[in-house]
């Protein structure tokens, strides 16, 4: 699982199409966290490039029975935060 869209990196760079992949995830009921690398594309990631970024970031999972599981959370996450390219 990844997520694919069009985000702006802290160093400004624009991608189209970027390539946001969960690599680790750690933690507990009451706080999740995860490192996110960003690839230009998934077949850079798939080629073994070096991600454009990386980042730690940490949410509250939810724990009710009918939960998708961490990860899954940790990309519904990702997709409310303002990583999009604004171009």
């Amino acid at each position: 699982m990844a997520l694919v869209m069009n985000v702006k990196t802290p160093q400004g760079v624009i991608a189209g199409a970027a390539y946001l992949k969960i690599e680790e995830q750690s933690g507990n009921k009451n706080c999740i966290t995860v490192r996110v690398k960003t690839y230009l594309s998934k077949n850079d990631k798939e080629l073994g490039s070096t991600s454009l970024d990386e980042q730690i970031i940490t949410f509250v999972p939810s724990v009710t029975d009918d939960a998708p599981n961490f990860i899954k959370q940790g990309y519904e996450y990702l997709k409310t935060l303002d990583r999009r390219a604004h171009v």
